[in-house]
């Protein structure tokens, strides 16, 4: 899949608006099932639900536009601002074997969700892209030994191996705790040991990414002179 962005000249009003409807979303639901890979995932439709009502609230509006051409499928996302301020990105991934409505019509649903999940930096985890590729189904494989499926008692990590693990992430825990205060979570210093782990594990997929893209817009904001929406700040 790939991809480009562009840009209006103005920007910094679009980037407070960002940064405030980042700080209202919460996760998407996994309220799909992929058979082949025995995967749920966060469908269009939940990932719009959960995109749409912070950025509608925030002055923010998505326009998505697919073409077809060459055995490629195209598609162009806007994200309006009020003031008229706007980013857009086009996104395309061919069709593999298949070439019919049906794979075309699954190419466009995959490039939408992922498209909007990545501009709102929304925390989702989805995996049904062989419909638009048409990739085999995996074999089923054998059930696991009951033995892995006893609870593992999780270790909390020292200040020490906390920060070796955001540093492998290019991440140090100021910003992360910058980005875990303006979330409403515990600092990483503060949480349990099951939140430590599911945080390395969220972080060590998409989360990272998408923690940076925060941090980015959110300094955008600050070096504007502008005071970000819903981020925990008094004054806004």
């Amino acid at each position: 899949m790939s991809e480009n962005i562009q840009a209006s000249v103005e920007t910094a009003a679009l980037f407070k608006a960002m940064a405030a409807a980042q700080s209202e979303m919460m996760p998407a639901t996994k309220d799909g099932a992929n058979p082949h890979f025995r995967s749920r995932y966060a469908t269009l439709a939940a990932v719009l639900q959960a995109v749409l009502p912070a950025f509608n609230r925030n002055g923010l509006s998505i326009m998505q536009h697919p073409t077809l051409g060459d055995g490629v499928v195209h598609l162009t996302t806007m994200v309006t601002h009020s003031t008229g301020q706007w980013m857009s990105s086009t996104a395309s991934a061919p069709l593999g074997g298949r070439k019919d409505v049906q794979a075309v019509g699954s190419a466009i649903t995959y490039l939408r969700r992922y498209a909007t999940q990545s501009i709102a930096g929304l925390p989702v985890e989805d995996d049904d892209g062989n419909a638009a590729s048409a990739r085999p189904a995996r074999r089923k494989s054998a059930p696991l030994p009951a033995a892995s499926l006893v609870p593992q008692r999780v270790k909390a990590l020292s200040p020490a191996e906390l920060d070796k693990a955001l540093t492998n992430l290019e991440l140090t825990p100021a910003e992360m705790g910058e980005w875990c205060t303006a979330h409403n979570r515990p600092a990483p210093a503060d949480m349990t040991p099951v939140q430590q782990s599911q945080m390395v594990k969220w972080l060590s997929g998409a989360g990272a990414g998408q923690v940076r893209t925060w941090l980015e817009l959110h300094r955008t904001v600050k070096e504007a002179g502008l005071s970000p929406q819903g981020t925990g700040d008094a004054n806004a």
